[in-house]
């Protein structure tokens, strides 16, 4: 080798030893500080952050930039509560798709979140870790759970489904999934976020959320607005911003909304369901159902989508189409409503329906999570370890949706050709409903006591102490005008209940009968007409079962009815027996109606609840119908309670309902079976039988609590003298609230509430849901819940309704509303009310309600107590409706109307001849000047109810009226050119008006 190259190569040689002693020592060095990561990372296991925090210095020291170190740091400074630190360190680490990047993301997001309550920082925190590894176990959790609190639950779906996905969720996911929008709005928690960062827009939702169940729509509107205008992107506001406009009845609003949605809006299904509802609203049907059919296909499980679609196509004489959407609908609100029982009462037998309601609607991952939590709750579940057979080797290859796609009705029923919604279009604009009605003059005064009424329902226990212990001290009793002597004034009857466990025996409270005197008096003359009637008493019907001018009397008990027959010289006879009525069930509501048309009235008796501890299981509280608390973040998979209290309806069985035919000889035969009635799950409390079609035959509404309710259509009869019926309530609107959501209904109103000529139904029902006004609509055998723009939402859904009835207080020819509203349990914890106002809606024209004050009504509007039934009477033959109410923690109250200034009446008291005499069905229509009034006599009548079989109108200042033209239940026509007003007109089929004797 020549000399001048051994210099290059031993500077060559020197070169590669340093750098294999630079590497040595690199190697050394980072081996020392992945040793301290592992000393490090064991110190945070143990809960030592000040070890940690020094091991995370040690390396740092050594290698700043070394991410796990700076990882390290973080969640050391976290640990030490030194979050602005800890956020400083994680921000350092960059989002290269390591595991180190997707951790800092995830620990960024849990300080922001847990620590600082910044919503909108840590769903970015959250969003980046996915973006990195989308089926990061903890970064979905976290963000499903986020945005759930947010109310933004459509987008946190597919977050839940991959963690179904891993099988690593608890029963939370599950309840979430199915509750829906507003299931996690916890006031406190949401309040947090907001004073954390007033900025921010993340949590107005959910306080929007909150304004809606306050009542409060301009508070709703105005965090939406503010969410918007912050972050253009928040679609979840756009809908609820949407909603709240067309529950205000906003048109203008409305449309201004439409015309400021992003592009990105269409994907949402809540804005195309918006856009059906306000289609639906403006006589758009073919509009409606495109825009829902389009909903139901971004999300099958939309409950209002797919409920209002299959309306719209029953409208549009589709009933083929709408079928499998109602369908839907039906299995939806089954699964959620048996979810939230299920786990009130921590039964995990009950769960086996929740899975199979969840195979059956598709959703395959809830059905498989919820088998399998209660496999880990309870091992003797055969069918839920059977379920998890079936359901597990088919998960791996299923979609990464919630639905399977062959669940959703759209696969086979395309609207696609349908019309959109044309914006361009000029539509009608509803005004907002006034809120002061000055020129209204309405005053109600409690005449009970000196009208010598001395009365008060005994419910077996003190409802003043936390309200009732078992479920048959909840319903209260009702009540019946009935003018047993016919002297022409109405009387009372009142059923009571007494001490549950000597029913039958005791005599202590027994039903009261008090006869009205003409004088401004009514005398109790229980004894003297010998009504002994000792059961636990609930409802009653009144009704002249064998024709002979003498109205009879049926009382619905707990344990056994009672059939009394009038044998007209002021006294009865218990004819239960022979007549074979009485039964062993839980009656709430009764009728007597002639429902074959052979002019003997028939007897239905809507039952409430059954099974053997019915009346033994002890109920600190009744439980809400509906989730009244939010769902809350759980430890393992130990299920919270999503309901307060004990006791539900629906943790028991359904009671039967039972239809009895009148043979004509005092004796009546059950066709309960044959007749069409035998309908699985109606927990009846009100009901109502009137000619809905104008056909002459009698339909009927059982308000159900808790599940849908029923309506039964007459399909005529055969031979045998047997009505047929069909239950049709889903397809023809009144199973559900606009929603498609069953409610725990209670009290009816029939009547034309809109001055149309058709009977419309309002239902009271549960706190925290409103009462639901249902509209016959023109032409159709349909109804529609017009709720919310009736202005009858925000006036009952922080009340618990009861007993109501259709009044004209001041005999303007639009009929009003007086709710008679009671707790079943006091919640203080809630902020709710226990004792509860009794209201009056005044009919401000075209069916639209405003709430009157209670200070311009009279005193007893200002009291609150625990009401029950309510009848309708004129007990003073003023031509004034008056009520009747009972209480469970007040004496009975004799509602008088008493208003200073009204209109002129007519009163009809009708009697058929060829057909049953209490003219049931009985059609009457009274032109004044360009109006036509309206008015039906029906039976039932509502909760526990027996209205006077009187029909008022009011005439206003008219004073020459007519025609008046009456449509009888035997098909015959009678007109009357012109009628005298400010009188009480017998009408017998067939003959003349003729005034009543005073």
């Amino acid at each position: 080798m020549p000399d001048a190259a051994r210099p290059r190569s031993y500077r060559w040689l020197l070169t590669t030893l340093a750098l294999v002693l630079v590497a040595a020592a690199a190697v050394a060095w980072t081996a020392r500080s992945r040793l301290e990561l592992r000393f490090g990372q064991q110190a945070l296991d143990d809960l030592e952050f000040h070890d940690a925090d020094s091991w995370a210095r040690s390396i740092l020291a050594r290698d700043p930039g070394w991410h796990p170190g700076i990882l390290l740091a973080g969640r050391a400074a976290s640990g030490l509560r030194d979050n602005p630190r800890a956020l400083q360190l994680l921000a350092t680490i960059p989002d290269d798709g390591t595991a180190t990047a997707i951790a800092a993301r995830c620990a960024a997001g849990d300080i922001l979140l847990s620590r600082q309550h910044r919503m909108s920082a840590a769903e970015e925190q959250f969003r980046r870790a996915l973006q990195q590894a989308s089926a990061h176990r903890i970064a979905n959790d976290r963000l499903a759970y986020l945005l759930a609190v947010a109310s933004r639950n459509w987008e946190s779906i597919s977050y839940r489904i991959r963690i179904c996905r891993q099988d690593n969720f608890n029963p939370l996911h599950l309840k979430i999934l199915a509750a829906g929008d507003g299931s996690l709005v916890d006031p406190e928690i949401i309040q947090l976020f907001h004073d954390a960062d007033p900025a921010d827009p993340g949590p107005l939702i959910s306080m929007a959320w909150l304004a809606l169940g306050d009542r409060d729509l301009p508070r709703a509107e105005a965090h939406l607005r503010t969410a918007i205008k912050t972050n253009p992107d928040l679609l979840e506001a756009r809908v609820l911003l949407g909603s709240t406009l067309l529950q205000a009845g906003d048109d203008g609003g409305f449309l201004a909304w439409h015309a400021d949605l992003p592009d990105t809006a269409r994907r949402h299904p809540g804005i195309w369901n918006n856009w059906g509802r306000f289609a639906a609203e403006h006589a758009q049907p073919e509009v409606a159902a495109r825009c829902f059919w389009e909903a139901v296909r971004r999300d099958p499980n939309h409950h209002q989508a797919n409920y209002q679609l299959g309306q719209v196509l029953t409208q549009l004489g589709r009933p083929s189409q709408a079928t499998p959407f109602l369908d839907r609908s039906r299995k939806i609100n089954r699964y959620t409503t048996r979810i939230a029982a299920a786990n009130a009462t921590q039964r995990t037998g009950d769960m086996k329906l929740v899975v199979s309601l969840a195979e059956e609607l598709g959703l395959v991952w809830e059905a498989f999570g919820w088998s399998q939590w209660v496999t880990q709750q309870d091992t003797t579940q055969r069918w839920a370890q059977q379920a998890l057979r079936r359901l597990g080797p088919g998960l791996d290859s299923l979609e990464p949706a919630r639905t399977l796609a062959s669940a959703n009705p759209v696969a086979t029923i395309d609207l696609s050709d349908l019309p959109l919604p044309d914006w361009s279009a000029r539509i009608a604009n509803n005004s907002r409903l006034p809120r002061e009605l000055p020129g209204v003059q309405v005053r109600f005064e409690d005449r009970a006591q000196p009208a010598g009424i001395a009365f008060r329902y005994f419910c077996g226990g003190d409802p003043n102490l936390s309200g009732p212990r078992y479920m048959y001290q909840m319903t209260g009793g009702g009540a019946a005008a009935i003018d047993f002597d016919l002297d022409g004034w109405p009387d009372l009857f009142l059923p009571q209940g007494g001490e549950f466990s000597d029913r039958n025996r005791q005599s202590t409270h027994l039903d009261r009968l008090f006869r009205n005197t003409g004088a401004g008096r009514f005398e109790d003359v229980t004894l003297q007409a010998g009504l002994v009637s000792n059961g636990f008493g609930q409802g009653q019907a009144v009704g002249d079962i064998n024709g002979d001018g003498f109205p009879d009397l049926l009382v619905a008990n707990i344990g056994g009815n009672r059939l009394y027959h009038n044998n007209g010289d002021g006294t009865y006879t218990d004819i239960s027996g022979p007549a074979g009525i009485s039964g062993d069930r839980w009656t709430t509501s009764c009728l007597l109606a002639d429902l074959n048309n052979d002019g003997l009235p028939d007897l239905y008796a809507a039952n409430f609840l059954s099974g053997k501890d019915v009346f033994t299981q002890e109920c600190n509280r009744i439980r809400s119908p509906v989730p009244t608390e939010p769902l809350q973040p759980e430890a393992g998979n130990a299920p919270p309670a999503m309901r307060s209290g004990n006791c539900s309806p629906l943790d028991f069985p359904s009671a039967q309902d039972q239809l009895y035919l009148n043979l004509g000889d005092g004796r009546f035969r059950e066709i309960t079976a044959e007749s069409g009635i035998q309908v699985p799950r109606g927990n009846g409390l009100g009901i109502v039988a009137a000619d809905f079609s104008g056909n002459g035959r009698l339909n009927l509404f059982l308000a159900n609590d808790s599940v849908p309710n029923f309506f039964f259509v007459h399909q005529g009869q055969g031979a045998d003298g047997i009505p047929r019926f069909r239950e049709r309530a889903l397809p023809l609107g009144l199973a559900v609230n606009q929603d498609g959501r069953s409610e725990a209904c209670m009290g009816v109103a029939s009547g034309d509430a809109d001055g149309d000529g058709r009977i419309d139904l309002y239902v009271t029902n549960f706190l925290n849901q409103s009462n639901t006004l249902y509209r016959k609509l023109a032409e159709q055998e349909f109804f529609a819940d017009i709720t919310q723009r009736a202005g009858l939402f925000e006036s009952s859904v922080g009340l618990l309704g009861w007993g109501t009835q259709f009044v004209d207080a001041d005999l303007d020819g639009q009929i009003d509303l007086v709710v008679t509203n009671g707790h079943v349990g006091q919640f203080p914890e809630q902020d709710t009310l226990f004792q509860m106002p009794t209201q009056y809606l005044h009919n401000t024209g075209q069916g639209r309600f405003v709430e009157l004050p209670a200070k311009r009504l009279g005193s007893f509007f200002s009291q609150h107590a625990l009401g029950r039934g309510m009848a309708r009477l004129d007990w003073n033959r003023d031509g004034l409706d008056d009520v009747v109410i009972s209480h469970i923690d007040a004496p009975l109250a004799l509602l008088t109307c008493t208003s200073p200034t009204h209109g002129h009446y007519v009163a009809l008291r009708l009697r058929a001849t060829a057909s049953a005499r209490d003219a049931i069905g009985t059609r009457a229509t009274l032109h004044v000047g360009d109006k036509r009034l309206y008015r039906q006599q029906t039976a039932g009548d509502g909760y526990m109810a027996s209205n006077q079989r009187q029909l008022i109108f009011g005439t206003g200042s008219a004073k020459t009226v007519g025609p008046l033209e009456i449509h009888w239940p035997s098909g015959r026509r009678d007109r009357f050119d012109t009628v005298p007003i400010d009188c009480e007109l017998i009408l017998v089929e067939g003959r003349q008006p003729a005034r009543v004797p005073r």
